[in-house]
C-alpha cells in the first residue's frame, strides 16, 4: 500500500488518493498494529498499567527521567529475551514516555493474548520501565514479574508491585490492574470525568484498548496529554511535542513534516507547505471530476469522529466529510447565511453584544460567552431567537455531543459504552433541535424553501455542525482570550 498524504492547516485535514504518485492506504490498513492482540487461539486478558512511583533520576542533575513501560507475556520462568523471541508470547506492548518525572501516570491499557499452550504451563506478565534518551541507549529503571498465580488471587484489583533489578531505585513501585474488567474500569473513569477535560484523555485510551489498530489512539493520547499539560515558565509542552516530531535530530532543522498520528501517513504542519498543498488541491479536484479520488474523512482536525453521531445523514459523518454532491447543494446556502452578505452585520453583532451585557454586572467566562455565541449564531443561521435558558441548554447539549462524536468507533461495539456516555439521550436531543431547524430554515432563507425534505435535512445537519464544532466551539474560546488581554501584561 502506498503512503497517504495529509495536509493539516487549522481544521483542514485531507487524505489524498490518486494514481499520480500521491496515493494513500485505506483507513483500515493493518500497518502499525504492533500493539494488537494476536489473532490465534487463547484467552484475552485486560491489562492497565496506571503509574509508577519513586523512580530513579537517570538524567540527574539536569532533569528527571522520561519513563516509559514495556510489557511482555510469556511462560513462567522465561527471560525477557525469551518472551520476545517465543512464538507463543504475542506482541510487545509499549507505552509512550512521560517527560521529566519520577512519578509517571501512563494509564497504559491493552489486551494481551495468553496462548492455550501457556494456560497449562503457567504464564507471567513481565514489565520493564526505561528512561527514554535521545542521544544514548535508554536506561533501565527497574522491572517486575507478575505471576499468573498471584494475579489470579486479585483479578481486576489495582495493586502496587515493587520494582527490582537493574536501575531500580529503592522503594520504587509500579501500579497495575489485570483482569477481564479492565475495560469496564476505564469506562467507569470516563463516566466520572464527563464534562471535564479528563474525558479528552480517556477517550483515546479507551479506543486504544478496544481497537484492533490502536496506533492512532496511542499517538492521539500522547498529543492530548501534551496539550492539557499546563505551561510553566520557559516551557510549553504542546509546542515542544510538535517540535520534537518535526525537527531533524541530526541537523536541528524544523521541517514541519512528520509521521502522522495514524500508521502509514504523513502530516504537514507548516503554514507555507499547507497553503501550497491546499492551493494545488483546487486544480486537482477540478481535473478529477467525478473520480472522487480526493476525499475528506469524518475528522475534526486530527480527531477521528464517531459515525454514530450523525444518524440523520446517509454518509454518517460531519458535513466536512460529506460527498461532493452534498457540498454542491449545501455550500452556497451556508455562504448565504454566513458569508459577507449573509444574515449578519457588524452593527447587528454590536447591538446583540450590548443587549446581552446590559443587565449583567458579572460576566462568567466561558459560560456566558457560550450562551451569547449560541444566541447570535442561532439567529444568523436559523432565524431562531433563543432565550438565555435555551442557549445554556444547547451549550450543555454541545458538551455531550462532543463526547458521543469523539468516542472512538471501536467503543460502540461494547454494549456498556452507549449507556455510559448517554448516547441515546443525546442523539434524541439532537433530533429535536434538527426538527426545529428544518421548520425554521425555509422562512429564514428563501432558497431553503425550494429544497426537498432530504436536502433540507442535510442543510439542517450542516447548521448543527456549525453550532457544535465550528463557530459554536471556537468563538467562545476566542472571546475568552480577548477578554483576558486587558488583565495581562499587554493590557497596559
Amino acid at each position: 500500500r502506498r503512503p497517504s498524504l495529509r495536509a493539516f492547516g487549522g481544521f483542514s485535514l485531507l487524505r489524498l488518493r490518486s494514481s499520480l504518485g500521491m496515493g494513500c492506504s485505506s483507513s483500515r490498513s493493518t500497518i502499525g498494529r504492533k500493539n494488537a492482540p494476536a489473532a490465534k487461539g487463547g484467552n484475552i486478558i485486560g491489562v492497565l498499567i496506571r503509574s509508577a512511583a519513586g523512580l530513579r533520576d537517570a538524567d540527574a542533575p539536569l532533569s528527571q527521567s522520561d519513563p516509559y513501560v514495556v510489557a511482555r507475556v510469556g511462560r513462567v520462568g522465561s527471560s525477557w529475551k525469551e518472551k520476545a523471541a517465543s512464538h507463543d508470547s504475542g506482541p510487545v506492548h509499549h507505552s509512550r514516555a512521560q517527560h521529566d518525572t519520577a512519578e509517571p501516570k501512563w494509564q497504559f491499557a491493552f489486551q494481551a493474548r495468553v496462548p492455550t499452550s501457556l494456560q497449562k504451563k503457567g504464564w507471567e506478565l513481565h514489565v520493564k520501565v526505561y528512561d527514554k534518551d535521545t542521544f544514548s541507549a535508554d536506561d533501565e529503571l527497574g522491572e517486575a514479574v507478575l505471576m499468573q498465580e498471584e494475579l489470579g488471587k486479585h483479578p481486576d484489583e489495582e495493586r502496587e508491585y515493587a520494582l527490582a533489578g537493574r536501575g531500580a531505585a529503592l522503594g520504587s513501585t509500579i501500579t497495575v490492574i489485570v483482569g477481564p474488567k479492565v475495560g469496564e474500569a476505564l469506562l467507569q473513569e470516563l463516566q466520572e470525568e464527563l464534562g471535564s477535560q479528563e474525558h479528552s484523555r480517556l477517550l483515546p485510551l479507551l479506543g486504544s484498548y478496544f481497537s484492533s489498530a490502536p496506533t492512532y489512539y496511542y499517538n492521539l493520547a500522547a498529543m492530548l496529554r501534551a496539550w492539557l499539560t499546563p505551561i510553566k515558565a520557559g516551557s510549553d509542552p504542546s509546542s515542544e511535542w510538535f517540535n520534537q516530531k518535526t525537527t531533524c535530530p541530526k541537523t536541528g532543522e524544523n521541517r514541519f513534516v512528520w509521521d502522522g498520528l495514524e500508521a502509514n501517513t504523513t502530516m504537514y504542519t507548516g503554514y507555507a507547505d499547507c497553503s501550497r498543498r491546499l492551493a494545488e488541491l483546487v486544480s486537482k479536484l477540478r481535473a478529477e471530476g467525478k473520480k472522487n479520488t480526493v476525499y475528506r474523512e469524518n475528522c475534526l482536525g486530527v480527531n477521528k469522529m464517531n459515525p454514530a453521531g450523525w444518524p440523520e445523514v446517509p454518509w454518517r459523518s460531519i458535513s466536512l466529510g460529506a460527498p461532493p454532491e452534498a457540498h454542491v447543494k449545501t455550500r452556497p446556502l451556508m455562504e448565504r447565511l454566513l458569508g459577507p452578505s449573509g444574515k449578519w452585520s457588524q452593527d447587528m453583532l454590536r447591538s446583540r453584544a450590548e443587549e446581552f451585557l446590559a443587565d449583567r454586572d458579572v460576566l462568567r467566562v466561558p459560560a456566558d460567552l457560550d450562551i451569547f455565541t449560541q444566541k447570535v449564531l442561532h439567529e444568523i443561521l436559523t432565524g431562531i431567537i433563543l432565550t438565555d435558558e435555551e442557549a445554556a441548554a444547547f451549550a450543555a447539549f454541545k458538551k455531550h455531543m462532543f463526547v458521543v462524536c469523539g468516542a472512538p468507533a471501536a467503543l460502540m461495539d461494547q454494549g456498556m459504552v452507549g449507556k455510559v456516555i448517554g448516547q441515546e439521550k443525546t442523539l434524541a436531543k439532537k433530533m429535536e433541535w434538527l426538527r426545529r431547524y428544518a421548520e425554521a430554515l425555509p422562512s429564514h432563507l428563501p432558497e431553503a424553501a425550494r429544497l426537498n425534505p432530504q436536502e433540507l435535512g442535510v442543510l439542517a445537519s450542516a447548521v448543527m455542525d456549525t453550532l457544535l464544532f465550528a463557530g459554536g466551539a471556537s468563538i467562545p474560546q476566542v472571546l475568552s482570550l480577548a477578554l483576558a488581554i486587558p488583565y495581562s501584561k499587554w493590557g497596559d
